[in-house]
């Protein structure tokens, strides 16, 4: 499987970021275990400037140094330190200029800390939303939201796009096997880690102590204070130099850039409405009324016929979702004699369930009903998480997208935008025909950092209008890219498409 999304990364298929939690997970990282959480790299290296510029490599860090050695000057203060202390006074995150200087500066030997993918796609993680007592630092400097770079003009969430989209570029792709080699290939051990000032203390490398024969109370104890306080190395996935990323590659256009020359070609023909539309190895599937198609090969389908008129949704897993007239959400599984029981009934919304979506992804389930409201709940422990505000029409469609947590859902002639934490991003007025309903809404899964525009549906329907230097359609479809959301008054931005 490795080498399968070696080559897959090489060629461009996917990106660096799935490349990157794909060898955590091989190395056994996750985040379950502070002492084996996910590592990434710091990928830039100007956190002052006003405005960001990626085509300079001079924006980013150095990809072939550990953080021990991005500086000559740092660089020889470690070729003549071989221990000391490793821990700071003064340890709480909350600038993350200071955080890189403190990492990548020469003033500071003990801290060589990495990233976490958290830098990548959680905007909420740097704010301090509940205005929680942090203290105060040494400075006298009250700590609440982490103090962000210039170019992310005070936003998250342009932190985290711009990041995002740093880490993809091509820079990044032409040298990202360097610090591949460092983290999880053959400069991690032995005579290449020396040369390259990449070695750490022994016990956090795997295999390098056994702690069940360690007799001595105290000295067991010592040791897992020093694991769990400072982690352990990652688990060393390749003995040889890794592969580096073909400039050349070819990078997969947005699924609706040619949307404008898109013509109507009838597909396929059904006796009956059509309840779900599925593209898989190429081909496509369709669902009549009262049936779903079962995953993960779609080449089975489940169907009903009952006057309770429930809406459904199949998750990727055992179970099957159910919402009802009486706003009843029921979830079933199934055994392994294909039989359903059910597990839990989820009971809140007031009038029937107009729609809902199941994300593995997020272990969410999101519905919607006739009642205005929009519900939350939690897939792994069926518990109620949060309720969104209540809408001014029937919500009709919801969609969550799987890479980026985005939640899109209609309502009436309105499109709203929602983050996974239940932030609304954007509030869209797709028609000026109150009649004109959203049936449908899906938000395609692609590069979250790339701003596309997509324009569909005749002129003399379309208006448009520029939000934070986007042009969102007022037709049939309109988008808003993904996770590039911008603290505006009354738009920002994701990206969807709206069926009637």
């Amino acid at each position: 499987m490795a080498k399968s999304f070696l080559k897959r990364w090489q060629n461009g298929e996917i990106s660096n970021f799935q490349y990157l939690m794909l060898l955590n997970t091989l190395a056994g990282r996750g985040y379950s275990d502070l002492t084996q959480y996910p590592v990434f790299p710091w990928v830039l290296a100007d956190y002052e400037s006003e405005t960001l510029d990626l085509k300079s490599p001079q924006s980013f860090r150095k990809f072939d140094k550990p953080m021990g050695s991005q500086t000559a000057e740092r660089e020889d203060e470690f070729r003549k330190w071989l221990g000391g202390q490793f821990d700071h006074a003064d340890r709480l995150f909350n600038s993350v200029k200071d955080t890189w200087l403190s990492a990548a500066g020469k003033s500071n030997t003990s801290d060589v800390k990495e990233m976490i993918p958290e830098f990548l796609y959680i905007p909420e993680f740097l704010e301090n939303r509940f205005n929680l007592d942090l203290g105060i630092k040494q400075s006298g400097e009250k700590v609440g939201d982490v103090v962000l770079p210039p170019w992310a003009k005070g936003s998250a969430r342009e932190f985290i796009r711009k990041h995002r989209e740093a880490l993809e570029a091509d820079y990044v792709s032409e040298n990202l096997h360097c610090w591949i080699d460092l983290i999880f290939g053959y400069k991690q051990r032995g005579k290449a880690a020396e040369e390259a000032i990449n070695v750490f203390y022994h016990y956090t490398y795997e295999g390098n102590v056994d702690i069940d024969s360690v007799s001595d109370p105290t000295m067991k104890a010592s040791i897992l204070a020093q694991i769990n306080h400072f982690g352990q190395t990652p688990k060393q996935l390749f003995l040889k130099p890794h592969i580096k990323r073909r400039t050349d590659r070819k990078i997969p256009p947005h699924p609706l850039c040619y949307s404008t020359n898109l013509m109507p070609q009838q597909v396929r023909q059904s006796s009956s409405s059509i309840s779900q539309i599925v593209t898989f190895t190429e081909k496509i599937f369709i669902a009549k009324e009262n049936s779903l198609l079962k995953p993960l090969t779609y080449n089975k389908y489940f169907s009903w016929g009952f006057p309770d008129r429930n809406s459904m949704h199949w998750s990727r897993s055992q179970f099957l979702v159910t919402g009802a007239d009486d706003g009843v959400v029921a979830v079933w599984r199934f055994d392994k004699n294909n039989r359903l029981s059910l597990m839990r009934a989820l009971c809140a919304h007031t009038g029937k369930i107009m729609c809902l979506h199941v994300s593995q992804a997020y272990s969410l389930i999101v519905m919607g009903s006739e009642d205005c409201s929009v519900i939350l709940w939690d897939l792994t422990n069926l518990v109620f998480v949060k309720q969104l505000p209540l809408f001014l029409a029937p919500v009709s469609a919801v969609h969550v997208n799987e890479l980026t947590g985005i939640v899109v859902m209609g309502a009436g002639i309105m499109l709203t935008v929602w983050s996974i934490k239940g932030d609304c991003l954007a509030v869209v007025n797709t028609s000026q025909l109150p009649s004109d309903l959203i049936l449908s809404v899906m938000s395609p899964m692609h590069s979250d950092w790339q701003d596309k525009l997509v324009r569909n549906g005749p002129p003399e329907r379309s208006t448009e209008w520029e939000v934070t230097g986007v042009q969102v359609d007022h037709a049939q479809s309109a988008q808003i890219p993904q996770a590039s959301c911008y603290n505006t008054p009354s738009y920002e931005r994701s990206e969807a498409v709206v069926e009637r």
